[in-house]
């Protein structure tokens, strides 16, 4: 091995061109995420094809009307906890509801999270160069979740609420940080059921290290988890559980698709991996990593991991997991770069490559994420083909659209979907009954069903099967309408660039009497 003075210059020079070109990285994919998420903000139409049925709630909520009833056509619940929808009809109480304005939630939640790691990876190391890396790797996941951090849907708010709950666990001291934890907590999982089960971790840790934190934590948490239940449940008339707690439980596992989270959906994050696994090996491992972040990781990558596996699961239930794989990933570099005496240039070259590989995977186009001028032209043409319809419109996945053309909004077609394949009592078989008579009485002056995308020709149908619609309704449509305007033909025009490739494709008039 070289040991010269030059060869010592040339080493160091190496190192701190990778040390800029990690920086660059970084910043690159700060600048992606900021551009895709300013130039779709102001879409006027669904990026994600439940968008609308999140807006529906909003304004339900500022009509004073209840979230979780019985489930009729009018209107079925998500199966999710409210706390967003009431976040966002606040809010729109104040400047007026919008898929704009609930987008902004998603995105200030998004941009909160990552100052919120950058200031826990900045606590426990004192290094900001780590903690920066540590918010950029948060931010460049955007293109793990299939671009979900700016769609109006409650996932990003649940993820900075739990960042918050891990921040105040770690970082803070006495018990009013431990009380704070708590209720943090619990509004996270009032967001969201998937943060519920980082109580085990947080809970646990406090218990272990600093028993009286541990105390006020548990304490406050069941608390106020049990009233804010309770509270919910009697507030309609014993529906709350129905929907959050009785439907998903029903839902059918795939379990055909188990490694898809770990060879697909992670994939990209094979670096942190590496270098993860080199640190632990190597025996220099932060005991932070083993006593609080190790728990902490198995229970929200196992937690993704499940909801993954749970039917509907889309890419944006890993977010707590890319949520610690963020942290963990700041904890790792400053750990690498710390120990630079300790450690050969080769060995040091080996980390920063490792750091560009990492940043450079999660790096993406923004604007192949941006919906173009047709997709709005043809969602304008969409909506004046509704507005001259006379009459009723049943938009069946899709109810956000009719209130677009100044029509009714009707039940969304996933929330539909979720009671009719969750539950086999009389809830679902009167809802079932209500949508099939509704549309074998001709109720409707047009129905419009949608397809994934690429389903053409008597295809099409097949796509209206795949979100198990109620019994009898396919029968009922095609024996009391007749289909007579295909939207798009072969084209991917309208198509939403998050999740489910959903989209209004066929629309149905009556038939003659």
């Amino acid at each position: 091995m070289d040991t010269s003075p030059t060869a010592g210059l040339r080493a160091g020079a190496l190192l701190r061109s990778l040390r800029w070109l990690l920086l660059g990285a970084a910043a690159l994919t700060l600048v992606a995420f900021v551009a895709t998420v300013l130039a779709r903000v102001g879409y006027p139409f669904e990026l994600e094809w439940m968008e609308g049925g999140s807006l529906d709630h909003v304004r339900r909520l500022l009509s004073g009307r209840a979230l979780y009833v019985r489930p009729t056509l009018e209107f079925v619940p998500f199966i999710y906890t409210p706390l967003y929808y009431y976040l966002c009809g606040l809010l729109g109480w104040l400047f007026g509801p919008s898929l704009q304005l609930l987008r902004a939630v998603s995105i200030a939640s998004t941009c909160l999270t990552a100052i919120v790691v950058y200031a826990q990876v900045q606590h426990e190391t004192r290094d900001r160069y780590a903690a920066f890396l540590a918010a950029a790797l948060l931010i460049g996941t955007y293109r793990l979740t299939g671009y979900w951090f700016d769609v109006a849907r409650a996932d990003a708010s649940c993820m900075l609420l739990l960042s918050v709950a891990s921040y105040l666990v770690r970082c803070g001291r006495g018990r009013a940080s431990a009380v704070a934890a708590a209720v943090v907590l619990t509004l996270a999982w009032l967001t969201k059921q998937v943060a519920l089960p980082a109580a085990l971790p947080l809970g646990g840790y406090l218990l272990l290290q600093q028993r009286a934190r541990g105390g006020w934590f548990a304490g406050s948490f069941l608390l106020l988890s049990a009233a804010a239940f309770f509270a919910l449940e009697q507030l309609h008339g014993g529906w709350f559980a129905y929907y959050t707690v009785l439907l998903p439980a029903q839902h059918a596992w795939l379990g055909e698709l188990w490694p898809q989270f770990w060879l697909k959906d992670l994939r990209r994050l094979a670096p942190t991996g590496l270098l993860v696994l080199v640190t632990l090996l190597s025996g220099r491992s932060d005991p932070a990593l083993q006593r609080f972040y190790g728990p902490l990781a198995l229970t929200l990558f196992g937690v993704s991991w499940l909801a993954r596996l749970h039917d509907g699961g889309d890419r944006n239930v890993i977010m707590p997991a890319l949520l610690v794989a963020a942290l963990v990933f700041g904890l790792i570099v400053h750990r690498s770069f710390a120990l630079a005496n300790e450690r050969t240039p080769l060995e040091r070259g080996a980390a920063y490559a490792l750091c560009v590989s990492q940043l450079a995977l999660l790096l993406f186009v923004p604007w192949q994420q941006v919906p173009s001028s047709e997709d709005r032209r043809i969602g304008r043409d969409f909506i004046a083909r509704l507005r001259v319809v006379s009459g009723d419109v049943y938009v069946v996945d899709h109810g956000f659209y009719p209130a677009l053309a100044g029509k009714r909004a009707l039940a969304h077609g996933m929330a539909v979907a979720d009671v009719v394949r969750g539950d086999a009592g009389p809830a679902s078989r009167a809802l079932s009954a209500e949508i099939t008579q509704a549309v074998a009485t001709r109720r409707f002056a047009a129905v419009v069903v949608g397809t994934v995308v690429g389903a053409t020709g008597v295809d099409w149908r097949r796509g209206i099967q795949l979100n198990h619609p109620p019994a009898g309704f396919v029968e009922a449509l095609e024996r009391h309408y007749v289909a007579t305007t295909f939207l798009y033909g072969d084209t991917t025009a309208f198509t939403p660039r998050v999740g489910w490739p959903r989209r209004p494709c066929v629309i149905y008039t009556p038939k003659p009497e």
